[in-house]
């Protein structure tokens, strides 16, 4: 039996580990808080594990564009 690949050919792992995530803990103390959701927690969770592949991120413009308008990524 062999694996589903992720869509995209490629799992998005953006959860970062070891000491890069000890340096990223140290350093968010002094930046600004931002309020925000349920719903965007969740999908900021979804976006670190990989559940939204291949997307790394939120949607800029013109892919927020394209997806109501053609249902597809602009590229």
């Amino acid at each position: 039996m062999s694996a589903i690949l992720p869509h995209g050919g490629a799992l998005v792992n953006r959860v970062v580990e070891g000491q890069e995530r000890e340096a990223l803990l140290a350093q968010a103390g002094e930046w600004v808080s931002i309020p925000v959701n349920a719903w965007t927690i969740s999908d900021l969770d979804l976006i670190g594990v990989g559940a939204f592949s291949p997307l790394t991120g939120f949607m800029n413009e013109d892919d927020y564009l394209s997806v109501v308008n053609d249902m597809k990524l602009a590229n």
